[in-house]
């Protein structure tokens, strides 16, 4: 079944039939996550989808983005949502005793900085135009 065909079938079903069955096909597929998941049906959509001949396209998957490297200046963040505020927190102390947010002394937590994101989406639709009719990932 096709991942259009999929998202057509669940959006069918009533919310229980929907939630099992998206469960048991995650749990197939070993996604361990509804947000990894999604991304793979998102994926899969801008694969699959011709926009015009001639356009490439590339998918970029960063890990968790943080706040930049170089520009403007390092470590300038301008929110702190997502991993900002959770570094921000964490470093503060916040979390303490929280069994939820606890880690391993040898856990890693893996940031991408925005700017570097940047500079790699732009890579990416460089070598996805310069092969155009070819998709990319990475």
């Amino acid at each position: 079944m096709s991942h259009s065909d999929y998202v057509t079938a669940v959006l069918a079903m009533d919310a229980d039939s929907a939630n099992k069955h998206t469960a048991a096909l995650m749990q197939s597929l070993n996604f361990t996550s509804t947000y990894a998941f999604g991304k793979h049906l998102t994926e899969q959509l801008v694969n699959g989808t011709l926009i015009r001949p001639g356009v490439s396209r590339a998918i970029v998957r960063p890990s968790l983005i943080a706040s930049v490297a170089f520009e403007p200046y390092p470590g300038y963040i301008n929110s702190y949502a997502g991993a900002g505020g959770y570094t921000m927190g964490y470093a503060l102390g916040f979390f303490q005793g929280l069994k939820s947010v606890a880690y391993a002394s040898d856990t890693f937590l893996d940031l991408i900085p925005a700017d570097v994101v940047a500079a790699l989406v732009i890579a990416a639709g460089a070598a996805a135009a310069a092969t155009a009719g070819s998709s990319h990932t990475g």
